[in-house]
Order: structure tokens, then C-alpha cells, then sequence
């Protein structure tokens, strides 16, 4: 049974493990039958396309009782043999049911700096693994966790013959022989971001090509936006700007496609950009939950795979005078590039498959 958040930084990860799972299942004649208990946000039917069953549980507040009490439920009926959470909204009263109930815990830790609810259940887990080493210093004292980096949905990540630059900007609609930015606003979209990039649109264009994930939600915004400032942009420039938004399996094409990542510092975020080796210029999220997203950011750029900049420092010429160097310099577009590959860690997902398998009753 899985249990996570509400976003798309908790989702995916699980979603990873599952295909992993299914695979070691039909391989090994293992009747598997999965189900996921918790918050799930926009997810659902994502979720239960992956051949997940799907209960919810109230989350937050007076309502994290009730919460329980559903987990307490749905966990008698379900009855699973090990409960995998990736911590975030209404997990830790479906680790209490698991406890409650003697079933195994897995608790994998995807950000730098764990939640709440992950600080908690570590407490009483069979297994812990982490995404960032960094998270480790936060958990109670216990058995050494595994790092073993974020899972990553298979299916996004490029196959053989399928890493050619060129083709994946032509493919977008793109002009091959110009950089091309992906700006990504990652599952919790990023207004802010969305209203910087079009407010500096005519600069950027001057620079690179931009393809830009707005998010759902403010996708119309930012074409109305977009048009406000059109006139101000030259015919052929213009030709490079192009927004969608929300990318979910086609996000492929667009990494293979970036030159650098315009992006938050989720850990899904960062995962994906390091899997396809992209430097990246990472904009940390202001009052995410615990601070987690600067701590990401932190870690990952020492590695000297991004460039951050915290919110309160994105400044017109600062931004576009770091596009403008970077993009300049290959020697460091290509050191930033190999820092991004060694952070990436391609066993996640089966890594974590493993352990749920082996921590079962």
C-alpha cells in the first residue's frame, strides 16, 4: 500500500517504484495487488491509470483525526503486507494505521530536509531511504538510511537513440541551431516565475528560445500576458517563444530539447533535470514547507550542477547577465552537465522496489 501528498513531487515517485514493482511481479508469477491510501490532490485518476486502487483520507488539521479514523479502516480492510510513504499531506495517519496494525513501513525521504510526517514515521519504519544526504542530519538517531537517490518515472526517461538535441527542438517546433530555455514551473506551478519570464520576454529572446510550462491553472494568464508585450518583441524572436501547460509524459522531449532548465528546486524537478544531465538555473520556491526547496536547491547546485537564485535576488540584469554567461561558455555548460549525470542516480526506483519487497511481512 502507498501512501504520499498531494503533488506531483510525492506522486511521481511512488508511480516509479510501481512500474518497478509490476515488472519484478510479472516476471517473478507475484500476484500483485496495489493500492494507495492518503491525499492525492489532481492525481487520481493518474494514479489508478497505473492499475492503483485509490482511497483518500482526510488530511490537515481537526480534520487529521478523521483521517485516522479512515486510515484505520481502510488499512484493516486492505490489510497490506508493507506500506511505502513518501511522506507529505495525510500520510502519517496511514503510518499510524500501518503501525497500529503491525504492517511494515517503508519511509522514503525525496527532499533535503524531511517533513513532518516523515520526521515521525522514521520513528518506527522498517526501512528508510533518502533522495538528498543532506536529510539525514534531521531524522532521529537509527540505523544509517539508504541514499539512494529519487525514483523517476521510466517512461520520461530517453532511451537509446533518443537523446538527439536537434531533432527533440524540431520536434517542439523549435529552430535547432539556437539554445532553447525550458522554463518549468514543476507541479505546484509558479506564478511568480510565469510573470518574470514574460515580463523579461523580449530580453530573453534575445538570448535563447523559450519553451514554457505556465502550469494549468495560469496557462491563459500567461497568454494574455504574452500578448501585452508582443509588440515589443521582433516577428523572428517572437517565433521562439512557445508555452504549454503542463507537460506529463512529454516532458521527455522537452529535456532532451533544453539547453539549460529555467525551474523550482522540487526534488522531482531536480531529479528529472539531472537524469537527462541538463544545467539548470533553480529559482527555490519562498515558504515551501520547512524550507525544503532552498535546501534542495543548496545541495544539489555544491555539487556545481545549477546555478540558485533565491526569489528575493531576481532581478532583470542578474538573471539575464547569468543566462547570457552561461550559455556563452560551454566549457562550463558542459561541467555543469556531467555534475548533473553524477548526481542522478538510475537505480532509484528498482533500488526502492527492492527494499519494499524485502521489509514485506
Amino acid at each position: 500500500m502507498l501512501t504520499g501528498g498531494d503533488n506531483g513531487g510525492r506522486i511521481y515517485p511512488l508511480i516509479a517504484v510501481v512500474s518497478e514493482l509490476q515488472t519484478i511481479a510479472a516476471k517473478d508469477g507475484i500476484n500483485l495487488k496495489i493500492s494507495y491510501l492518503g491525499a492525492f490532490g489532481l492525481y487520481k485518476e493518474f494514479i489508478k491509470a497505473n492499475n492503483i486502487r485509490v482511497h483518500s483520507v482526510a488530511a490537515g488539521g481537526l480534520r487529521g483525526f478523521f483521517g485516522f479514523l479512515q486510515a484505520l479502516w481502510w488499512t484493516y480492510w486492505i490489510m497490506p503486507d508493507v506500506v511505502l510513504s513518501d511522506g507529505g499531506l495525510g500520510s502519517f495517519a496511514v503510518v499510524l494505521a500501518a503501525r497500529f496494525y503491525r504492517v511494515p513501513v517503508v519511509v522514503h525521504e525525496c527532499n533535503a530536509a524531511p517533513d513532518a510526517s516523515n520526521i515521525s514515521a522514521v520513528k518506527s519504519a522498517k526501512a528508510v531511504s533518502l533522495a538528498f544526504a543532506g536529510a539525514a542530519q534531521y531524522l532521529p538517531a537509527r540505523e544509517k538510511p539508504v541514499l539512494i537517490g529519487n525514483p523517476v518515472r521510466h517512461y520520461i526517461l530517453p532511451k537509446l537513440g533518443e537523446t538527439d538535441q536537434a531533432f527533440a527542438k524540431r520536434t517542439l517546433g523549435f529552430d535547432s541551431s539556437k539554445p532553447l530555455i525550458f522554463v518549468n514551473g514543476g507541479s505546484q506551478c509558479a506564478p511568480s516565475i510565469n510573470n518574470f519570464i514574460v515580463k523579461n520576454l523580449p530580453y530573453v529572446l534575445e538570448i535563447a528560445q523559450v519553451l514554457h510550462q505556465t502550469g494549468r491553472e495560469n496557462y491563459e494568464t500567461v497568454l494574455n500576458q504574452v500578448s501585452q508585450v508582443a509588440a515589443d518583441i521582433p516577428e523572428d524572436l517572437a517565433a521562439g517563444y512557445k508555452a504549454v501547460d503542463y507537460f506529463e509524459r512529454d516532458i521527455k522531449n522537452a529535456l532532451i530539447g533544453a539547453d539549460v532548465v529555467v525551474a523550482r528546486s522540487g526534488a522531482g524537478s531536480i531529479f528529472e533535470i539531472a537524469a537527462f544531465g541538463k544545467p539548470s538555473i533553480l529559482i527555490p520556491m519562498p515558504g515551501s514547507s520547512d524550507d525544503h526547496q532552498r535546501l534542495n536547491a543548496y545541495e544539489y547546485s555544491s555539487t556545481g550542477a545549477a546555478i540558485v537564485i533565491d526569489e528575493e535576488n531576481l532581478l532583470s540584469n542578474f538573471f539575464i547577465n547569468k543566462l547570457q554567461s552561461l550559455l556563452a561558455d560551454p566549457i562550463k555548460m558542459a561541467e555543469m552537465s556531467a555534475a548533473a549525470s553524477t548526481f542522478y542516480k538510475p537505480g532509484a526506483a528498482a533500488d526502492l522496489a527492492r527494499i519494499v519487497l524485502e521489509s514485506k511481512a
